[in-house]
């Protein structure tokens, strides 16, 4: 990196979780989290190429770096990370919700989303595991030139999975099945490069956007509002945290109140089930 900035850790934001929750659910492979380091490297599709990003915790601060534009850069964390929430304003809607966990200024949190909208949906229908060989060697044979770092990769365009065809990427280690998603997702994406773009998602209605994404291949109703709320990082759709037997004993709501509850927390109802899920997951 030969760039640095500093950006402000708003007081919502735990980081270490931040980076937990990106480990386990939205990177790419090739994507670097270091836990211990309290570090993330990843490659960012800018309007003018790939740029590589570095986010770190130092003195209090997030420190961003870029070997390109730091402005791209500072803009994809921000985004990625939700840096731009507006505190009082979502404390005041999960306020509204009264579930109890969610009525406390700074107590709620939010998921990072993914670099990649296809990227990850890629990675999804190939498996879900970015360290898994079948999908490192699809990236790594597919996808776009590495620059400098060759651990950090960019995923293969739409055009290269339709190029390759279903049989090369079962000779990748795809299975057959996964194989014709993956040429059906990129179909859809190439026929309509914009439709998904995250910042695109984020600014539709949550019905259209559960909607777009649930259109993809394999994806369907049920996961469509995970998805959108997490990977792509829309901040008004409601989803089913996990744990829910144990959310309800924890807060003392069935889950149709809980849902009922998670709806009046609108435009924020997707921090209000992440902040629920964390809930959850420290019973």
């Amino acid at each position: 990196m030969t760039g640095w900035t500093e950006l402000p850790i708003p007081p919502w934001l735990d980081w270490s979780w931040a980076l937990r929750t990106l480990w386990q659910e939205v990177r790419a492979p090739g994507e670097l989290v270091d836990l211990a380091a309290e570090r993330s490297a990843w490659v960012h599709e800018a309007s003018e190429g790939p740029v590589e990003i570095s986010v770190e915790v130092a003195d209090g601060l997030l420190r961003v770096g870029s070997a390109a534009s730091l402005d791209e850069a500072v803009a994809a964390v921000v985004f990625r990370f939700h840096l731009d929430l507006p505190e009082e304003g979502v404390t005041q809607a999960l306020q509204l919700a009264g579930v109890p966990g969610l009525d406390q200024a700074g107590a709620w949190t939010r998921k990072p989303a993914a670099a990649s909208g296809w990227a990850h949906c890629l990675t999804y229908l190939a498996g879900g595991d970015p360290d898994d060989p079948s999908i490192r060697r699809l990236f790594d044979e597919l996808g776009g030139p590495s620059g400098d770092s060759p651990d950090l990769r960019s995923a293969p365009r739409p055009d290269d999975v339709l190029r390759a065809g279903a049989g090369a990427l079962v000779d990748l280690g795809i299975k057959p099945s996964r194989a014709q998603n993956l040429v059906r997702l990129a179909q859809v994406f190439l026929d309509e490069p914009d439709r998904h773009d995250a910042a695109q998602l984020r600014s539709l209605d949550p019905h259209d956007a559960v909607g777009c994404i649930a259109e993809l291949p394999h994806i369907g109703a049920k996961r469509a509002p995970y998805l959108a709320a997490g990977a792509w990082g829309h901040d008004d759709v409601s989803y089913k945290p996990t744990d829910i037997p144990i959310l309800q004993d924890r807060v003392g709501l069935s889950w149709p109140d809980l849902l009922t509850a998670i709806e009046r927390a609108s435009p924020f109802r997707s921090v209000a089930c992440d902040t629920l899920a964390v809930i959850a997951e420290e019973a």
